[in-house]
């Protein structure tokens, strides 16, 4: 996962890491190693932080084939 393209998003939205950890139900910790790139993100992941910041996941992670 490329975190800056994430990041921009969220600077664009003006969502903090705290805020968007709350709105996808992803504790802060884990969102914090996700936004420096030393965590994967994991599929329910991507479905929740895509439906936090309002996108689809093809959108926020184009390098991810998404399963429907």
């Amino acid at each position: 996962m490329d975190a800056s393209i994430l990041k921009e998003i969220m600077r664009q939205k003006k969502i903090s890491q705290n805020k968007l950890s709350q709105m996808a139900e992803i504790p802060t910790s884990n969102m914090s190693l996700l936004l420096n790139d030393k965590s994967p993100i994991y599929p329910g992941w991507r479905r929740r932080i895509a439906r936090a910041l309002d996108m689809t996941e093809e959108a926020l992670f184009p390098e991810f084939e998404v399963k429907v």
